[in-house]
């Protein structure tokens, strides 16, 4: 799977029904795309927000991507805050929201690999999550052939 930033609920009902879950870190960082933005309700509206890139080479990929520097994680910790602190169940799982927001990660995977290590944590999904460049696959594979090739060297 592409990697997302919190992703949505599906995300992690598909991590938690399988034995090892994927997650591409070796594929092209899209500008606009969904890796490093996500949506939140602000007073009843959609808001959102995006964790700001370094800039460089659209060329790169996911896991060659650094955070920027003038990321303020405390402002987005206190948004999420704020829009959520009369939600139910709002003390005991935000701490793990804030953990994910506030690690001091510079890499932009290790970053969005961490908020769902953080959440499948929370959630007690125990699948073992592992990044498509620590698989030996042919580089020039695209769409089946590549997923097949992960499962094959997956040993699944």
């Amino acid at each position: 799977m592409q990697p997302y930033f919190f992703p949505y609920i599906g995300y992690f009902q598909l991590i938690g029904s399988v034995d090892l879950f994927v997650i591409y870190d070796n594929i092209k960082y899209t500008k606009k795309g969904w890796i490093n933005r996500n949506r939140f309700l602000r007073n009843g509206a959609d808001c959102v927000f995006t964790v700001p890139v370094k800039k460089d080479s659209d060329a790169l990929d996911v896991k060659d991507r650094a955070v920027a520097a003038e990321f303020d994680r405390r402002r987005l910790v206190n948004q999420l805050r704020e829009a959520y602190r009369r939600a139910p169940h709002f003390q005991e799982s935000f701490p793990v929201v804030e953990k994910a927001l506030m690690a001091p990660c510079q890499n932009l995977f290790e970053y969005v690999d961490g908020s769902v290590v953080e959440v499948c944590r929370y959630l007690g999904i125990g699948t073992r999550i592992v990044p498509s460049s620590s698989l030996s696959i042919d580089a020039a594979l695209k769409a089946q052939e590549k997923v097949l090739a992960l499962c094959k060297a997956a040993g699944v």
